[in-house]
């Protein structure tokens, strides 16, 4: 039987409590929880743990209500839920790109699809930096690695506030060179109804990019007249979705600090209804008995 212990949570300079830590323990034997050590932080009713692998949006709760559709203490992240994309989102096909006129050939994240996928630093340790009782700050260091030839200091922050959840990533390129860079975030938001079927959804992409059959891009397409048009709130329906929905799009380099953020604010007025900047949604069939009612957002800059 798995029990929580909780440790005394250290201090920051300022003075504030930061996060408590959550570890998981088993009876008779010391062991670590998959996604490793374990952060809270709270305002009022809402409660949100940080994993410190890829410092992700473990759980989010609002009171009894599931926020997002997360993952428990005792297991493995999974479908990315929850993860912070760096330094690319989606999938490169055969891993190889060109930058500056060079190619570069990254290790194969999904073996089955010949592709890399969502970055390099969602499996890693970030570091936590500092924090209050609704505020957590964590950095990552990414290094050159191969496929990647330049050095990105990274940053997590989640505030809890009266309007909800605010996550803020910010990147700096530590090298000498400009360097391809985008982010995105992976969060599955959670509606109170058997299937997402019935769930209203509003998503403000003017433009989606068509995918393959192994979910790479294949162009891009304006949404009018398509069913992928969620500008207006609507039901999601039966219609399969699985593309970008992007306001505009186009190629960024970082040669310099570069930041953006996501706010996730929770309206229970909504009745489940969702306003992401990016969206995917499962088909019925994906979902095991206790994913019924996920809706997958992806979301990245804008």
């Amino acid at each position: 039987m798995n029990r929580i212990r909780r440790r005394p949570a250290p201090r920051t300079d300022s003075g504030s409590a930061s996060p408590k830590t959550v570890s998981q323990t088993i009876r008779r034997a010391n062991v670590a929880a998959p996604s490793g050590d374990q952060y809270e932080i709270r305002h009022g009713v809402q409660l949100v743990v940080i994993a410190e692998v890829d410092a992700g949006l473990r759980s989010y709760m609002l009171g009894e209500r599931r926020v997002l559709d997360g993952y428990g203490p005792e297991e493995m992240c999974t479908g990315a839920r929850g993860q912070s994309m760096i330094p690319w989102p989606n999938r490169i096909r055969g891993g190889t790109y060109t930058w500056a006129g060079k190619e570069s050939q990254l290790d194969l994240s999904e073996l089955e699809k010949l592709g890399a996928i969502h970055g390099l630093t969602r499996w890693a340790p970030w570091r936590y930096l500092e924090g209050s009782a609704h505020s957590a700050a964590f950095g990552h260091v990414l290094h050159a690695c191969p496929g990647w030839g330049w050095v990105l200091d990274c940053r997590l922050r989640y505030t809890l506030d009266t309007d909800g959840l605010t996550v803020c990533t910010r990147a700096t390129n530590r090298s000498g060179t400009a360097c391809p860079y985008a982010t995105g975030a992976h969060p599955y938001l959670s509606v109170p109804t058997p299937m997402i079927d019935t769930a209203d959804c509003q998503v403000p992409g003017a433009v989606y990019l068509p995918v393959d059959a192994a979910g790479f891009p294949t162009g891009r397409r304006l949404v009018d007249g398509t069913s992928y048009d969620l500008r207006e709130p609507q039901s999601l329906g039966d219609r399969h979705i699985d593309v970008w929905r992007i306001p505009s799009f186009g190629a960024k380099s970082m040669a310099g600090p570069r930041s953006g953020s996501l706010t996730v604010r929770d309206r229970p007025s909504l009745s489940g209804s969702a306003t992401p900047i990016l969206m995917r949604r499962s088909s019925p069939a994906t979902h095991s008995p206790k994913r019924t009612g996920g809706v997958p957002v992806w979301v990245g800059s804008r």
